[in-house]
């Protein structure tokens, strides 16, 4: 589910920026809140709870369908 992980990751960081930041583009200031083992282990461990228990991704599979449709 690479797809779903970092959309997810880029969804996590602007909700972040934006709450503890004021400000999705302060990139320098996002970056001193030292996310990357938070984020990290929360992709890891819901994309493999996700996997577990659903299956493959949310967008793999929107992206899976859309392409069948478009192959008669």
């Amino acid at each position: 589910m690479p797809l779903t992980a970092y959309t997810m990751q880029l969804l996590v960081w602007a909700v972040a920026a934006s709450v503890l930041l004021g400000d999705t583009g302060d990139l320098s200031g996002f970056r001193a809140l030292d996310p990357f083992w938070p984020l990290t282990l929360g992709v890891v461990a819901f994309c493999t709870l996700w996997a577990l228990l659903v299956g493959r991704g949310p967008l793999e599979w929107l992206t899976d369908r859309a392409a069948r449709a478009l192959v008669p």
